[in-house]
């Protein structure tokens, strides 16, 4: 399956994605996450990545810890169109993470999906962060 979401050819590799999509396992997740990375933005494959499941969540978070920053956008975006309660609780663990691009992109994300107590929260990192660039996201996820 991971050749088959990689292949040029459109119908092998969007059956590739819709098998692994269907599945909810550490490997399938890890597959999805690695040809996300290695693909551009409009790749099927971020359209799979961005179906709710536990096992996608955990792989984006693990994934997470050690990124760089246009790696982190690209995951937080996928964790944001889950729409899922167990993406919006990873988007808010995310807001204590040492990276502060990670702050930045995952406070960004909640306000954006509207996610219950995401102002407020924007708020107190827009007074408070540590990072300058997190304090002026913050401040701009809230004014809009």
């Amino acid at each position: 399956l991971a050749r088959g979401a990689r292949d040029i050819t459109p119908e092998i590799r969007d059956a590739a994605l819709s098998l692994l999509g269907e599945r909810n396992d550490a490997l399938a997740a890890e597959v999805l996450v690695d040809v996300a990375l290695d693909s551009d933005a409009d790749h099927p494959v971020h359209t799979t990545l961005s179906r709710p499941g536990a096992a996608r969540v955990a792989q984006i978070v693990e994934r997470l810890a050690s990124a760089r920053e246009g790696v982190v956008t690209l995951l937080i975006a996928a964790l944001a169109r889950m729409h899922s309660s167990e993406a919006i609780e990873a988007l808010f663990s995310m807001l204590v993470d040492k990276n502060p691009d990670v702050r930045r992109d995952a406070i960004t994300a909640l306000v954006a999906i509207g996610a219950p107590g995401a102002v407020e929260t924007a708020r107190t990192l827009a007074a408070k962060d540590a990072d300058s660039e997190v304090r002026r996201a913050s401040a701009a996820a809230i004014a809009g």
